[in-house]
């Protein structure tokens, strides 16, 4: 009896100090691996070696866009770009142990509004933070940042009505994609542009299609079968008419669109299967 006793105790005591220890283990911190600014795009892209969730604020006095990155530490990446016009400077700092810090300098004598700043995820450890034309001249700006999406997906002008279909979402399918519609849904078209292997775009059109009212950019997938984003725009025409660009991962195949009885489905080419084009697109460069 005693023995038994004895084996309890020691067992309880060696997984209570086992709880204690797994409570106790520090979290990995993420490095900052890379970033960069597109001057022509006014688009700061960063990316890290893990999952981050950005926190993004305006400040004064200077100007500047400040985005701050908890749990993570600056890696040997750059530390400032000079920009020049409406942008003064982007610079990467450690601003406590715990956070590193990316901030973007608004020359003087320029101004944004900040409702018009986007922080978008592009992959779980890459953002984007895309600015607004800055104005000359402007009142000081005030108001908050939108808070950061972890999609790069978007859904712009849907209204629902004055077409003969309406899209009503994209699904994921063992296939590929079906793009659900209602109403009589139209034959599309698909072209591609393919300026280089980081930059592949594949454009749906969908005449005589409007986007539901209620259709929102996280009813989207997201980064599946290489396919990074996900764009849904209806067109001032008439009557409307939608346009989808998918934002294609190195290794995305060169989709077909074809009318079905649900709607449109999306495919790879004949002969490639679907079991063959990955779900997360390579990471990007980090140099």
């Amino acid at each position: 009896m005693e023995s038994r006793w004895l084996t309890s105790a020691v067992t309880s005591g060696v997984l209570a100090t086992l709880g204690a220890l797994v409570v106790a283990a520090p979290v990995r911190a993420a490095t900052l691996q890379y970033w960069w600014f597109d001057a022509q795009t006014n688009q700061l892209v960063f990316t890290t070696d893990g999952e981050v969730q950005p926190r993004a604020q305006l400040l004064v006095n200077p100007t500047r866009i400040v985005i701050d990155l908890p749990n993570t530490r600056l890696g040997s990446t750059n530390t400032s770009q000079a920009v020049g016009g409406a942008i003064r400077e982007v610079r990467a700092g450690q601003f406590d142990r715990q956070t590193a810090r990316l901030v973007i300098e608004i020359a003087p004598g320029y101004s944004l509004n900040p409702q018009d700043v986007r922080v978008q995820g592009i992959r779980p450890n890459q953002w984007a933070v895309q600015l607004p034309a800055p104005s000359q001249g402007a009142a000081p700006p005030t108001g908050a940042i939108p808070a950061p999406t972890a999609t790069a997906n978007r859904v712009e002008g849907n209204t629902g009505t004055g077409a003969a279909a309406t899209l009503t979402g994209v699904v994921t399918t063992g296939d590929g994609f079906l793009i659900r519609m209602s109403g009589t849904a139209p034959t599309p078209t698909v072209q591609f542009t393919n300026d280089n292997a980081d930059n592949r775009f594949a454009i749906i059109d969908l005449p005589n299609t409007t986007v539901a009212s209620d259709l929102g950019a996280d009813d989207l997938p997201n980064y599946r079968y290489s396919i990074i984003a996900w764009d849904i725009a209806q067109q001032p025409s008439s009557p409307p008419s939608t346009r989808i660009t998918l934002k294609l991962g190195p290794t995305s195949p060169d989709w077909r669109a074809l009318r079905n009885n649900s709607g449109v489905i999306v495919l790879p080419p004949s002969g490639v299967p679907i079991s063959s084009v990955s779900d997360e697109p390579p990471p990007l460069a980090t140099a």
